[in-house]
């Protein structure tokens, strides 16, 4: 499995971005950042559907090239 993590600003926010390889959404860094710092949204792209959980977008790997 291949993960990566990208730390972006965006209209002067922060915007944690993380892309996987596989199917597998556990990301224990990134939910203790965001449960640090509720007020920040973060997405995810993996092999998985879109799907908005609490703060976090869930896109789909060609949702890149979508936004």
């Amino acid at each position: 499995m291949c993960l990566k993590v990208y730390l972006v600003q965006c209209n002067g926010a922060l915007l944690p971005i993380e892309v996987k390889g596989g199917t597998s959404i556990k990301a224990t860094s990134l939910h203790n950042y965001l449960m640090e710092h509720p007020d920040i949204s973060a997405i995810r792209y993996s092999m998985l559907p879109y799907r908005q959980q609490k703060n976090i977008t869930n896109m789909p790997l060609y949702g890149v090239f979508l936004q």
